[in-house]
């Protein structure tokens, strides 16, 4: 382990990951507020952006490169990784953007514009008390009036039975000066052999078994980061609102869309629930125990206004709306915790295939042929679920897209090069969305030939060197890649 002495115990000798988090979209997040019924910025005019405790720094960059009218701001303590964020900004001439080296009391006392929008995604559950404490102080600070808070962690009473397993991979770590590599391999071994031994933990719930063979084959930087660092806190919702409250914050949605409709997430007696004479305020924290949750992803704001239904719907008319895969991969039959839904045809589908033409907005989405009957309130639902989904995004006004897409182009064509190195990226940004695009390894390779005016077919050797099958294969992705894939792609102004 790494001295300790500026650590805190936090894992520092294995990079974090080099993750994309579409929830830190500041077009997401608007979404997700206005549908909770509040006024907050609007996505398209400049504003002010920080992200607490950036990791390498992905996220920050690509929204960066994606939102050119906002200014980014972004921290993290540790060297290694603002130096790969620094890198990435650098690559892609991405000028709007600031890394800091800084912890969090560090950066309270930093001289910064006062910010529209503070995320910190991953953080709170594995920082200390004290450093919690700067955290809300900073936002105390900084968090404009009208401003959102995003905040992730790890969540109660989804982690109660399976909390005893990151302990016990805490105490199969015996040698601490080993890399962190090695570290998650004792750890993993020693639960392993706990397991096999026939350890009363594992035989009271066998469901624990089964996550512990899942979590093993997960990245081993990702698994050093996620459980064996000294801080490892677990939370109901409403401990963490209270936590808030000194930055005058409060709770105003799920920052995911689909924690929204409860059709989709809970039974019919699950919901009756909510509504039962004298039920608990803290109904988030009923959700959780509904739903058995590990994991939030919350939105916070400071006197942030509330918006009339019709204010929500004009809201909507002037929103674009993008399609974000291929058609053919929407299905309008869908699992979710409350059971399994069959959308309407009718109006689900006319929606999607008029999105295939291009972004629309939703004013122009309403006189189409077979939705022009459809009550606007219903077309407005329908959309909330398929952005819910993720087969369509809101989307930017089209004014500002060939600003944007200067620089998402530099962004992406940074991004391909790494690809082609073999250093695959985890998201491209879109100028039309403001946000990331996810891309498999392979599929960014063929959209490197694309974009240097080779056919994806030539790279298949390279991706498949093996049997004529693996290159078959390939090669079908390749199709697939031109004829689905890229129209999208195209559509997203990514290429």
């Amino acid at each position: 382990m790494a001295d300790e002495s500026w650590t805190g115990g936090y894992v520092v000798d294995v990079e974090y990951t080099h993750g994309y988090y579409p929830d830190l979209a500041p077009l997401n997040l608007a979404m997700a507020a206005s549908l909770a019924g509040r006024k907050v910025l609007d996505p398209d005019q400049p504003f002010t952006y920080l992200e607490l405790g950036c990791g390498n720094g992905f996220s920050s960059a690509l929204l960066a490169a994606a939102n050119p009218q906002g200014q980014f701001w972004a921290n993290d303590f540790n060297p290694a990784h603002i130096a790969n964020a620094r890198a990435t900004a650098q690559a892609a001439s991405i000028d709007n953007v600031i890394f800091l080296e800084a912890s969090f009391e560090e950066l309270a006392e930093t001289e910064m514009p006062d910010f529209d929008i503070i995320a910190l995604h991953g953080i709170w559950s594995w920082v200390s008390p004290e450093n919690r404490h700067y955290i809300i102080e900073l936002i105390r600070r900084r968090l404009k009036a009208g401003g959102l808070v995003f905040i992730s962690y790890n969540c109660l009473p989804g982690w109660s039975r399976v909390a005893p397993l990151r302990r016990l991979l805490k105490l199969g770590v015996t040698n601490m000066a080993a890399p962190a590599e090695a570290r998650v391999e004792q750890a993993f071994s020693y639960a392993r052999a706990m397991r096999d031994a026939g350890a009363g933990f594992f035989t009271g719930a066998p469901h624990v078994g089964a996550i512990l063979d899942h979590l093993a084959k997960q990245d081993r930087a990702y698994l050093a980061h996620e459980y064996l660092n000294d801080q490892w806190g677990l939370f109901y919702q409403d401990e963490v609102a209270d936590a808030l409250l000194p930055a005058k914050l409060s709770f105003l949605a799920s920052a995911r869309l689909m924690d929204g409709f409860d059709q989709f997430n809970l039974t019919p007696g699950q919901q009756a629930m909510l509504n039962l004479p004298g039920a608990p305020s803290a109904s988030q924290v009923v959700r959780d125990f509904l739903l058995d949750r590990r994991f939030r992803r919350d939105l916070y704001g400071r006197r942030v206004p509330g918006l009339a239904s019709t204010d929500i719907s004009a809201w909507f008319a002037r929103r674009r709306f993008a399609l974000a895969r291929p058609r053919s991969n929407c299905p309008l039959k869908f699992k979710a915790p409350g059971g399994e839904f069959d959308l309407t045809p009718k109006v689900f589908d006319a929606v999607l295939d008029a999105l295939v033409d291009g972004p629309e907005i939703l004013e122009a989405l309403s006189s189409r042929s077979g939705l022009v009957a459809l009550e606007r309130r219903h077309l407005e639902q329908a959309v909330g679920v398929l952005c819910a989904l993720d087969y369509v995004h809101p989307a930017l006004s089209s004014d500002g897209d060939a600003r944007r897409r200067v620089a998402t182009d530099r962004f992406n064509h940074a991004a391909l090069r790494s690809a082609l190195a073999g250093r695959p990226v985890a998201a491209l940004a879109s100028p039309v969305t403001g946000c990331g695009v996810p891309l498999p390894p392979s599929e960014q390779v063929f959209l490197a030939a694309i974009v240097n005016g080779q056919a994806p077919e030539a790279m298949v050797q390279g991706l498949a060197p093996g049997t004529g099958s693996e290159q078959a294969e390939m090669r079908q992705r390749a199709l697939r890649f031109q004829q689905e894939e890229l129209p999208v792609l195209k559509s997203l102004q990514v290429v």
